[in-house]
């Protein structure tokens, strides 16, 4: 009702959101779940999956990756891209990763409309793929060590205008991105 009603006050404008439930009262809503679009800063999440499946975390801080003509551990820079939304350590941990390989470990993960390109311009996924990898992330999906250390780089994350203003009093870990003709926000809410 919610989404049919906002959208409905929106003619014209493109989107897609996917809420649903990780614990208690089971729930999902969907709109234009699958429609595809430009990930923003979304993508650094994703980033996450080939990464933490190549480079444990207890790793990740003994290997450095040049950013900007200086080194940063890996665990340095996973902290940034969530919390700062550094796309210099992104570009630095994808090109260490292999962004081919790491695209080709998103697909065998089951992100189907998610995929990196050689150089992680122009990534595209869908609200669909975004919640089911939050879903995953809350879950299983990393150790219990580094789940609780992505969770606490998104919550401290410096853009808190989007779910976090919109839901005072929740603790939300997430990760946006806003620009002139796009604002994206996924997140893990956690309310009474």
């Amino acid at each position: 009702y919610v989404l049919d009603k906002w959208s409905s006050g929106h003619p014209g404008q493109k989107f897609s959101v996917v809420a649903k439930s990780i614990d208690g009262p089971s729930f999902e809503a969907k709109i234009n779940q699958d429609k595809e679009f430009e990930s923003a800063s979304i993508h650094k999440l994703f980033t996450l999956v080939p990464l933490f499946a190549q480079i444990p975390l207890e790793h990740q801080k003994n290997i450095n990756v040049t950013v900007g003509g200086s080194k940063k551990s890996i665990a340095t820079c996973v902290d940034l891209m969530l919390r700062l939304s550094n796309n210099e350590c992104e570009k630095s941990v994808g090109d260490y990763l292999d962004w081919k390989k790491a695209s080709a470990s998103l697909k065998k993960d089951g992100f189907s409309h998610t995929s990196f390109t050689s150089k992680n311009t122009n990534v595209r996924t869908t609200a669909d793929d975004t919640a089911t990898l939050l879903q995953k992330l809350n879950g299983d999906l990393l150790t219990r060590t580094a789940r609780d250390a992505v969770l606490r780089s998104m919550k401290e994350q410096r853009i808190r205008s989007g779910i976090p203003a919109a839901c005072p009093g929740c603790s939300v870990a997430n990760k946006t991105d806003e620009s002139d003709q796009l604002a994206h926000d996924a997140g893990i809410v956690q309310y009474s």
